[in-house]
């Protein structure tokens, strides 16, 4: 089975070198950025190259691009791609969900990794159902 790609995004070294540790144990390709920007050069080499990313981890409070702003970029252009916001200030539930993506949850700091994992692998469930369910409907349309 291909292993999945994550990038994730955050300016806490700690943070992501912990997440990465852990994710990359549980068979996950990872890429890290440090802020909004260097996210978005990621991403877009990704296209340029043709490789496929299958889950954005961000925090909202980032540098440069904040975790909202970033997440509405890479939307644009991708918007099957499931994002997984973290904060630490559960007042921002309100501005994630206002994103309008069911592809999209958010994480509150301080959180263990079971329910990283968890959380990660519930956005990938829901990616594959939503590509099925889109498929099924073109197929519907075509005849």
């Amino acid at each position: 089975m291909k292993k999945k790609r994550i990038l994730i995004v955050d300016d806490d070294k700690d943070l992501c070198f912990a997440i990465s540790s852990f994710l990359t144990i549980n068979n996950f390709d990872v890429f890290l950025a440090g802020n909004g920007f260097d996210a978005l050069n990621i991403v877009a080499d990704f296209i340029n190259k043709n490789i496929h990313l299958d889950l954005l981890i961000t925090d909202i409070h980032i540098p440069q691009l904040n975790g909202l702003e970033l997440t509405k970029k890479i939307l644009e252009s991708n918007k099957n791609l499931p994002v997984l916001l973290i904060t630490a200030d559960p007042d921002m539930e309100k501005e994630v969900y206002s994103l309008n993506g069911e592809l999209i949850d958010i994480l509150i700091k301080p959180f263990c990794v079971e329910t990283l994992l968890f959380c990660i692998n519930k956005l990938l469930v829901k990616k594959c159902q939503s590509l099925k369910l889109e498929k099924n409907v073109n197929n519907l349309e075509a005849f």
